[in-house]
């Protein structure tokens, strides 16, 4: 009799079929064995069909749904919608996991009761190791603006969430936009009844040439302010419905802001002629965190007076 799976891991794909077999293996290779491993196809026009295949003939734990291309957001709101499992997780295709990566997380998160637990991320470049983002000890956090202050450096993909959770209150990721973890994540820290933090397993996130976060054409960059600018925008919105004090609002535009701070030059120096063509003149003047920080409480004085 096969086991009830616990955890549902969603897998967004879109063609990465050269990449698929390192992050499936190292699921498949789970200490933690109760999984339900979804995979949404997005619409791939490379050889991720026959691989999918080939993993779904290898073991039945594997789903996957082949849609019309509509974005990372739709493929992670679809496996969040056939989800079994009483734990969500996410993984990009091209990332990977430790091998007790799972087991962990759930044996903190039944620990806890914890709505959402995350733990570290080893940060590879061109498959070169760079380093440990967010190397702390554990933390439990259930204030708001410790809670979002943890989340710098993190993603979407580093943690586990109550399934009930993110359905109870309909948590969702904004369709067509990059950034969208910014405000899928602002909702989960919002309504958990804590975030625990656990830095003794790690996920393997790989940044390549030719990602999104390393594409860097003008229509690329527009896009990205675009989409900087609307989640913002929604990120705003929803602190302002949900009445925010003043420290959570700027831990939640530092939060927002982080990554634009030691951008190399050419980044900053072609968001900033975009922003000119708008209208908009001198926003990023200087490089670093204490940009960040001036220009966190120059937007807050905007933010309250409107």
């Amino acid at each position: 009799m096969e086991s009830k799976a616990i955890i549902s891991v969603i897998i967004p794909n879109f063609n990465n079929a050269d990449l698929l077999p390192r992050c499936l293996d190292s699921i498949l290779n789970q200490t933690f064995s109760q999984l339900e491993i979804i995979v949404v196809d997005d619409g791939s026009t490379d050889e991720s069909e026959k691989v999918l295949t080939k993993y779904q003939n290898k073991d039945k734990r594997i789903k996957v749904i082949y849609n019309k291309h509509a974005g990372l957001s739709a493929s992670r709101n679809t496996g969040i919608h056939i989800a079994q499992g009483e734990y969500i997780g996410f993984i990009d295709s091209d990332d990977a996991i430790e091998k007790d990566f799972y087991e962990k997380l759930y044996n903190n998160a039944i620990k806890t009761d914890a709505d959402v637990v995350m733990t570290s991320t080893k940060l590879f470049i061109n498959n070169n190791y760079t380093g440990i983002l967010q190397p702390y000890l554990t933390f439990s956090a259930k204030n708001l603006i410790e809670k979002i202050s943890i989340l710098r450096g993190g993603g979407v993909w580093d943690k586990i969430y109550k399934r009930s959770f993110l359905l109870k209150h309909d948590i969702l990721f904004p369709v067509g936009k990059n950034y969208e973890g910014n405000l899928f994540l602002l909702k989960t820290v919002y309504f958990a009844n804590q975030l625990y933090f656990c830095p003794d397993s790690f996920y393997i996130y790989y940044v390549r040439d030719g990602s999104i976060c390393t594409t860097k054409t003008e229509e690329h960059v527009r896009k990205n302010l675009e989409d900087r600018c609307f989640i913002l925008e929604e990120m705003c919105k929803f602190a302002k419905e949900h009445k925010f004090s003043k420290h959570a609002l700027l831990a939640m535009h530092k939060y927002i802001l982080f990554s634009v701070a030691d951008k190399e030059d050419i980044y900053i120096k072609r968001f900033n002629i975009i922003l000119k063509n708008i209208g908009i003149k001198n926003l990023i003047k200087i490089k670093g965190r204490k940009w960040v920080i001036k220009n966190c409480l120059r937007f807050y004085l905007k933010y309250k007076r409107s």
